[in-house]
């Protein structure tokens, strides 16, 4: 699925997009042959902070899990490493995707962590990261996972020390083979009766 992208529209216009996606899945899942009851969120970057913010609240049962390729879960966090000089101008890019600084606009940081969602009622969530990551610090994956531990949810965190962003875009290299392998398996974890 699509989302709508900053800065023309800013959080939480992306999470309104994801839940629009699954209502419009549940309402034709007869005629899609899908369950509407059990779906998993899957993003990568940009995309992995969305998936996880949208799950980690918990409000949505029908979200049964998530799997976060190398995503920011804390945007507190990332705005106070936020590099100006780096390539993607970090510090720029989440003023424009959230409205401002935090200080400022707090909540929309609030909500768009899944770190700061985060509860017993967070389903389970897969994150995999590289350790040589240049645009998201695994640290973000390091940190969620602890959180998610101390909380006692379901998780998995497939950390690859050589890896970079984007790591499992060569599929048939072993960054994309080990990923493969790891969502298959949370798959069937989560989604087998």
């Amino acid at each position: 699925m699509d989302y709508r992208l900053a800065p023309r529209w800013k959080w939480p216009a992306q999470k309104e997009d994801v839940l629009s996606a699954v209502a419009y899945l549940r309402a034709r899942s007869a005629e899609l042959g899908i369950d509407s009851e059990r779906f998993v969120l899957m993003g990568r970057s940009a995309g992995a902070q969305i998936a996880g913010a949208v799950a980690a609240s918990g409000e949505h049962p029908e979200i049964v899990g998530c799997i976060m390729f190398y995503g920011p879960a804390d945007m507190h966090f990332a705005a106070k490493y936020a590099d100006p000089s780096d390539i993607l101008d970090s510090d720029k890019l989440l003023r424009q995707f959230l409205g401002g600084m935090p200080a400022q606009f707090a909540s929309s940081y609030d909500t768009a962590s899944a770190y700061a969602l985060a509860s017993s009622r967070t389903p389970p969530t897969l994150l995999l990261h590289g350790e040589t990551d240049e645009l998201v610090w695994v640290r973000q994956s390091e940190r969620y996972a602890d959180r998610l531990l101390g909380l006692h949810v379901r998780h998995a965190f497939l950390r690859i020390p050589w890896a970079t962003h984007g790591f499992d875009y060569v599929f048939n290299g072993p960054g994309g083979q080990l990923a493969d392998w790891s969502v298959g398996r949370f798959l069937d974890s989560i989604t087998s009766r």
